[in-house]
């Protein structure tokens, strides 16, 4: 889970005293637009797409509030809104906003599993689970 994954990491990177920033591939152009990401056709696929990327940037760029509506409202429900902006706050400030490198969906139905990577492979998600609600996508990995 990001949430867990990315605290523990701020922990040990805070408490080690390690910094430094990560060497990486240029992301190609579409994972640099990020909230830019657009398509002119609205599909499943493209939703689930900018809502990740959306989640993203929110997370990692110190935005907890966007980040938690983009939550599932089970997670939401299981997870205080203060301790989760803790996290954002902590992720921000070891790793800054960092573009997603890759990405990969599997949609069935109104699920979606979902691969994300980035420069710093800790924060790599693999399978995270979504669902799509009435008001879109929604983070469903709590």
């Amino acid at each position: 889970m990001m949430i867990r994954t990315l605290l523990a990491s701020a922990l040990t990177v805070v408490s080690l005293g390690i910094g430094g920033t990560a060497t990486a591939s240029v992301p190609s152009a579409a994972e640099q637009a990020g909230a830019e990401y657009k398509s002119q056709v609205s599909t499943p696929q493209t939703e689930l797409r900018q809502a990740v990327y959306t989640y993203s940037r929110a997370f990692l760029g110190g935005n907890a509030r966007k980040a938690y509506a983009l939550l599932a409202p089970r997670c939401r429900n299981a997870i205080a809104y203060n301790d989760f902006a803790e996290v954002v706050d902590a992720a921000h400030d070891v790793y800054g906003n960092l573009p997603i490198r890759s990405y990969t969906a599997t949609i069935s139905g109104d699920r979606a599993r979902v691969t994300y990577r980035y420069p710093v492979g800790r924060l790599d998600q693999v399978r995270e689970p979504w669902v799509r609600r009435v008001a879109g996508w929604r983070n469903n990995q709590c």
